[in-house]
């Protein structure tokens, strides 16, 4: 099973209550990149608190490639759309192969909406209060 497929699932069941064919869609591929961008600023934030504990390094990195000027930070929201486009296309394809595969599955009886929104809120957390505690 992949996490992220079953996440999408989970997402576009919610939002499909709407009655509109392309909302439920874009909201869950727009949460599911959310997820993957998120989940690389855990792993660098974490790698980061990990092994240099008296600089956050991701900074200097920030620096030496240019994200801290505007066009860096042009570059960086390019890379998220980029990202969303590319998930939503992907989805787009396999809706109905998704909510075949986990329409019967036994995570429906346990595993709940506010789940996904925890996940994500602790890859921000969990390397910030890392970093926090090694200072």
């Amino acid at each position: 099973m992949n996490i992220l497929n079953y996440a999408f699932y989970k997402i576009y069941n919610h939002y499909s209550k709407v009655n509109d064919e392309r909302f439920p869609l874009f909201t869950a591929a727009i949460y599911i990149s959310v997820l993957e961008i998120s989940f690389l600023f855990f792993i660098i934030l974490s790698v980061n608190a990990i092994f240099y504990n008296d600089r956050l390094i991701a900074t200097d990195f920030l620096e030496l490639i240019g994200l801290n000027q505007i066009g860096g930070k042009i570059m960086v929201v390019i890379f998220c759309i980029v990202v969303h486009f590319i998930n939503y296309l992907f989805y787009k394809k396999k809706i109905t192969e998704i909510q075949k595969q986990y329409k019967m599955h036994s995570f429906n009886s346990w595993f709940r909406l506010w789940m996904l929104y925890l996940i994500g809120f602790l890859f921000f957390a969990i390397p910030i209060c890392i970093f926090k505690l090694r200072n």
